[in-house]
């Protein structure tokens, strides 16, 4: 219940939308997947949709960490010299 809720926070906020977006239609291609309600290529296409979405926001995670590494440093160089 603690992810649910957690999810519709992050969802109201407008953060990680695509990440959430791309675990549902992961679920919803394996289920109609595993119907046989969709083709081989259908499912393909859209789970390389998927990576792609993941990919960009790895991305976007690794600028945030850098940025935030950058800020900490500057800050220890400016405490070191006061």
């Amino acid at each position: 219940m603690q992810f649910l809720e957690r999810a519709w926070r992050d969802i109201r906020r407008g953060e990680n939308i695509d990440l959430y977006l791309s675990v549902v239609v992961a679920f919803a291609v394996t289920i109609l997947n595993f119907l046989g309600a969709a083709t081989g290529t259908l499912t393909q296409s859209i789970m390389l949709a998927i990576l792609g979405l993941m990919a960009f926001s790895a991305l976007g995670s690794r600028h945030l960490i850098e940025g935030i590494k950058k800020e900490q440093a500057l800050s220890v160089n400016l405490d070191f010299r006061t």
